[in-house]
């Protein structure tokens, strides 16, 4: 990633589309649409700190790791986690 790509403009999301919520607004609030993690022991992890379908939450920051509020809770997710995460505009 050059210096210039973190200059471009994100994609947003239109109300009701689901991205990942590596694509997703920083500082908004956001719907969960899915959560589709690979590994079935982080998924029950990710549900057990309250990130699942239907909740909401705030993307933080994207760098240097994607923080997310769910709730009370405050998750540090890499890229492979975030990527399985799709959000939407309420």
């Amino acid at each position: 990633m050059g210096l210039l790509s973190a200059f471009r403009p994100r994609k947003q999301a239109a109300a009701g589309a689901a991205v990942p919520v590596t694509e997703a607004p920083v500082g908004v609030f956001l719907v969960v649409d899915a959560v589709s993690v690979e590994n079935p022991v982080r998924s029950d992890r990710l549900a057990s700190l309250g990130l699942v379908a239907g909740c909401e939450v705030v993307l933080r920051q994207r760098r240097p790791t994607f923080v997310l509020d769910v709730g009370e809770t405050t998750l540090a997710l890499d890229r492979e986690i975030a990527t399985g995460i799709r959000v939407r505009l309420p």
